[in-house]
């Protein structure tokens, strides 16, 4: 395995759990059998399981869930959304998507708890 590659932070597990909340999932889709690469900025992850079998690259991912997360904050004023995608490819979870609606810097870490769940896909 790539030295970029690492095991996911309790934080990214309960993202995802969160994502798969009440879904009816794979064995292959466990999380301690994966491990993580960030993407970009915001931390978006892509997912490998730890057996070290390469997904195709031609295949298309497939979107798992999505919600979003109000990273303002403010009762008053809804602002920019964090929008948080789950795909999967091949069978098994390729990707964590995260995105800050207006393109900016997240301001603070995404609180699993307080994810707005959009849509489930199984």
């Amino acid at each position: 395995m790539k030295d970029n590659w690492r095991s996911l932070t309790d934080n990214e597990k309960r993202i995802v759990k969160k994502l798969l909340f009440g879904m009816d999932i794979s064995p292959a889709w466990e999380l301690q059998g994966y491990v993580g690469q960030v993407i970009d900025e915001y931390g978006s992850l892509a997912l490998l399981p730890l057996d070290g079998n390469q997904l195709p690259n031609s295949m298309n991912p497939r979107l798992v869930a999505s919600g979003y997360f109000d990273d303002d904050n403010q009762l008053a004023v809804i602002g920019p959304m964090v929008e948080i995608l789950l795909f999967e490819k091949n069978g098994v979870l390729s990707e964590l998507q995260i995105l800050r609606s207006d393109g900016s810097a997240l301001k603070r870490h995404i609180d699993p708890e307080k994810i707005f769940m959009i849509e489930q896909r199984r």
